[in-house]
């Protein structure tokens, strides 16, 4: 499908074919990706309209509804007397569904490849820096939350990426970067060769590589990033994860992250007004919830401010053609800004995809949410209709016979009220209807629907339900009503597996240097361990994650 992208004042046709994309052309990135921008909402207004709604149901926000002209969510008005109540069951069943699959506390454990002593001195180094990095990239908090991201929208991506600005700070100069080297001539020639190493990884702009004296750098460290499904944009033609040939990963940051990771002055980077901006996931959020947000961390440094921001794309693509470890890109504006092919031994597709509910030939997953949305419509009414019907009989409506000379506003409901009329035409208070016995069976039959769809059931939340009376028989009902999250939890395991994985990948390759982790071994004792990137994979890589 082909797409018209504006330039200043030039129009240029541009396809959403990802054949049309040619690693060596920075053009063809650009257009490429710009053009799945501008078409996106062709195949995704569907899904990321159900995730708003899911979103505000989950919230408490009950009675939004969607408009389809300005792409968001409103609430319609109603006559005074109409009661909106909200009974929210839906956050206690993504709680209760967060808390089931996080009840194993999991953590990465390395088995070794073989029996060799070496294999087994690997695995436990190993072992021993992924609980290292468990604690220092924050992996509980970022499972909690891509957790209920899956529970609320059915779907939640992780990734993981080595991050030049974390780790220790360190000063040095451009010939520190070649090497230690001795005589004038050769710090010279190291001087050169490490402006010049610069240049090409992108730490520095062109002209400040050739005046700058002393560097301020990090280490750098591995992380791992929770993605919303609103962030990702996968292959449209593919229905499962294993499938996807490509994605664009676009995210909000602020012009001064911008500035700082890809060294850009800010006369080059084109920065997308607040209006533009509006149609993306944060902004529509953010008015539902407030400043906060959704998610501890999805609001950080690097967040879109409240009036503009700058749209990064990342496309990344697996493995295909001449280039068999895949590659990536970033493109901001019309310019590609980073690219590169992937090391042999790197991650080729550093993605992992969490689903609650697969959904069969279709690569998006729904979640019990979801399925939940009528019933609790249904609940809500209901309890709103029993509400209004108890309004109606402490606060009866007046008959008020014409011409007995009461005015519209003589009742205000005050003790000792007078009240003067013509006699004889004396206003009564009128005798609603009781109401229908059918509409409490109703609500007691909503609730059942909703355990049923749901699969939570009293046994789940600690009742006791009829006539069981044991503990033993308790216990086998909640075992129950768990036992259909467990492929749920089978494919969560599989996803933090993989990051475990990816994390070493990266960390042999990228810390060349010796480092010191700390920490808390048997007896509590604290544990000190000095390592290089090359420990941690040892003669035969193909060691096995565990979750």
């Amino acid at each position: 499908m082909a797409v018209t992208l504006r330039q200043g004042n030039i129009n240029r046709a541009a396809s959403t074919d990802f054949g049309s994309v040619d690693f060596k052309d920075d053009q063809t990135i650009c257009d490429f990706v710009n053009a799945r921008w501008q078409s996106r909402s062709q195949y995704r207004d569907a899904l990321e309209r159900q995730w708003y709604i899911n979103m505000a149901h989950f919230l408490g926000h009950q009675y939004l509804q969607w408009n389809p002209v300005t792409k968001a969510l409103y609430l319609p008005r109603q006559p005074r007397h109409r009661v909106r109540a909200t009974i929210n069951r839906l956050m206690p069943l993504v709680r209760r569904i967060v808390s089931s699959t996080l009840k194993q506390k999991p953590t990465w454990t390395v088995s070794p490849a073989t029996n060799e002593l070496e294999d087994r001195i690997t695995s436990q180094v190993s072992t021993d820096y992924l609980r290292y990095m468990w604690k220092q990239i924050g992996m509980n908090e970022k499972l909690v939350e891509a957790l209920k991201w899956r529970s609320v929208t059915g779907n939640c991506f992780m990734r993981v990426l080595w991050d030049a600005f974390k780790g220790d700070r360190i000063e040095a100069t451009p010939g520190d970067l070649y090497g230690k080297t001795q005589g004038a001539a050769a710090k010279k020639k190291a001087d050169k060769e490490g402006r010049k190493l610069l240049k090409e990884m992108g730490l520095v702009s062109p002209e400040d590589a050739e005046k700058m004296k002393d560097l301020n750098l990090y280490l750098g460290d591995v992380e791992v990033e929770v993605c919303t499904p609103f962030e990702i944009d996968p292959d449209p033609d593919a229905t499962r994860w294993s499938d996807v040939t490509h994605l664009i990963h676009t995210k909000t940051r602020s012009l001064s992250y911008v500035k700082e990771r890809y060294n850009l002055k800010e006369e080059d980077i084109e920065v997308t007004d607040g209006e533009a901006l509006g149609s993306f996931y944060e902004k529509q959020i953010a008015s539902m919830t407030g400043s906060s947000g959704f998610g501890g961390s999805s609001h950080s440094s690097g967040s879109v401010n409240n009036n503009s921001g700058v749209l990064v794309h990342q496309l990344w693509c697996r493995p295909h053609g001449e280039y068999n470890t895949g590659y990536w890109a970033v493109v901001i504006g019309d310019k590609c800004v980073r690219k590169s092919i992937n090391q042999p031994g790197f991650p080729t597709f550093p993605y992992a995809h969490l689903e609650e509910v697969p959904v069969p030939g279709r690569l998006w997953g729904t979640c019990a949410l979801e399925q939940c949305l009528p019933i609790q419509a249904a609940y809500n009414r209901a309890r709103s209709q029993i509400i209004e019907h108890l309004n109606a009989i402490s606060r009866p409506a007046w008959l008020i016979p014409k011409g007995s000379g009461i005015g519209q506003g003589s009742f205000t409901g005050e003790p000792g009220e007078k009240i003067f009329y013509t006699y004889p035409l004396k206003p009564e208070l009128s005798k609603p209807g009781d109401l229908p016995n059918v509409t409490y069976h109703n609500v007691n039959h909503v609730i059942r629907d909703f355990e049923d769809v749901s699969n939570q059931h009293e046994a789940t939340r600690g009742i006791a339900p009829g006539r069981v009376e044991s503990g033993i028989g308790v216990a086998q009902l909640q075992e129950q009503d768990d036992s259909i999250l467990a492929p749920a939890s089978m494919l969560t395991a599989d996803a933090v597996s993989n990051l475990g994985s990816w994390i070493l990948q990266i960390a042999s390759k990228k810390i060349i240097e010796e480092r010191i982790i700390k920490i808390v071994g048997e007896d509590s004792l604290l544990d000190v361990r000095y390592f290089k990137g090359e420990d941690l994979t040892g003669r035969n890589a193909n060691k096995r994650i565990g979750v």
